[in-house]
């Protein structure tokens, strides 16, 4: 078995004012239980060591990927109820309900 941890990563950007952002970002790590199954020398690490390093070193790869789109974030165009493309799901009940949080949007604008 190779180095597979299964995460999850979370983006959380929230408009602060006009043109900007705050991103926050965010990850789980699943903990790793038995340890000799990825490779046998790591079994020799204390578990909450060894935890401890894989989500330090996930966590900062996931941030130097997230620093690598910095470019695309600052040049974002807001795009009043864009199109959707096939396979984009339910999209058009999530803006309905998200429509709830912000003031002075017309319903109607909702796809």
């Amino acid at each position: 078995m190779g180095g597979y941890f299964p995460c999850r990563q979370y983006v959380f950007p929230c408009p602060v004012e006009d043109g900007k952002i705050n991103l926050k970002i965010g990850m789980s790590v699943k903990k790793i239980e038995d340890a000799g199954k990825i490779n046998f020398f790591l079994k020799l690490f204390p578990k909450s060591l060894l935890n401890k390093i894989i989500l330090k070193s996930a966590f900062k790869g996931y941030v130097h990927d997230v620093s690598q789109d910095f470019d695309v974030w600052q040049n974002k165009v807001y795009i009043d109820n864009p199109a959707l493309a096939k396979g984009d799901g339910p999209i058009g009940k999530y803006r309905q309900w998200t429509r709830q949080f912000y003031e002075g949007l017309e319903k109607s604008t909702i796809n």
